[in-house]
């Protein structure tokens, strides 16, 4: 794997000196927004459908929360953390970060309909939860809250952007929940990253950082007496860069082939 089986992705801090090379705690982007990107692929060259369909709006509630609590024992597991107290914190990093994601897809729903539409702070929940996975325990609780808020009005930004632009409808919110927070939890590690833990991550700064003894994954916004880091942006940038050419483009091509050959695109009466 480019990124966790010690590919030249993770090897970017080592090799290109671009911070701790792509960090990506639990997945933001190659489990989540991977998904997402394929998926836009497949809306762009499938179609999306025109007409909504009625929805159980608590029933779509309740598996989002399913789905919620499914990611957290993802997280839970992990297998790159070995350090308890790194667990505990990227877990209730993750918990904070949805309720954040929650709060501000609901605000902003009822700000613009003026009515509480279920399935949105259902989705924010999740949404949180995706963003902060990339930082996990790098970012302090605050910042985790802020991530998680960040993604959940993202998440409704693509979601009408699908909608009103595009003129396609994700049913289930696969591009804009799993898509967009994705990749700005990804983005969102160069930029919060405090520095505090991650010594060592993908090989760099085992004892000492940017000459601070102690100092791990860094973004801009570090903990005092530690030294911002802005080449980590460019690892992170580096690493969706990837993301769009590897899922959106192969994605794209396999769609585009199947449609040329077997005629999947959408059609009125699909719609």
């Amino acid at each position: 794997n480019w990124a966790w089986g010690g590919g030249w992705l993770s090897h970017l801090g080592s090799s290109l000196k671009l911070g701790h090379g792509y960090v990506d705690y639990a997945g933001s982007g190659l489990v989540q927004a991977a998904g997402g990107l394929a998926a836009l692929a497949g809306a762009q060259i499938l179609g999306t459908g025109k007409g909504r369909q009625p929805e159980n709006e608590p029933l779509a509630a309740i598996g989002l929360v399913v789905a919620f609590l499914g990611w957290t024992a993802l997280v839970l597991s992990n297998t790159l953390a070995v350090d308890r107290a790194v667990i505990a914190l990227g877990m209730t990093n993750v918990l904070l970060a949805a309720a954040g994601g929650s709060a501000a897809s609901a605000s902003y729903m009822a700000f613009t309909t003026g009515r509480l539409v279920w399935r949105y702070p259902a989705r924010g929940l999740l949404a949180g939860a995706v963003a902060v996975s990339a930082a996990g325990p790098f970012i302090s609780p605050v910042m985790a809250v802020l991530v998680g808020a960040v993604a959940g009005l993202l998440m409704c930004a693509a979601d009408f952007l699908l909608v009103m632009v595009l003129k396609g409808y994700d049913r289930f919110g696969v591009i804009s929940l799993h898509g967009a927070s994705g990749l700005w939890g990804v983005l969102a590690v160069a930029l919060v990253a405090n520095g505090r833990y991650g010594q060592g991550w993908n090989g760099v700064g085992e004892k000492s950082y940017l000459g601070v003894v102690g100092q791990g994954v860094s973004g801009l916004l570090v903990s005092a007496g530690l030294r911002p880091d802005p080449t980590q942006f460019v690892a992170q940038a580096l690493g969706v860069a990837t993301l769009f050419i590897w899922s959106f483009g192969l994605s794209w091509l396999f769609f585009k082939v199947w449609d040329a050959l077997w005629g999947l695109g959408s059609h009125p009466a699909d719609t």
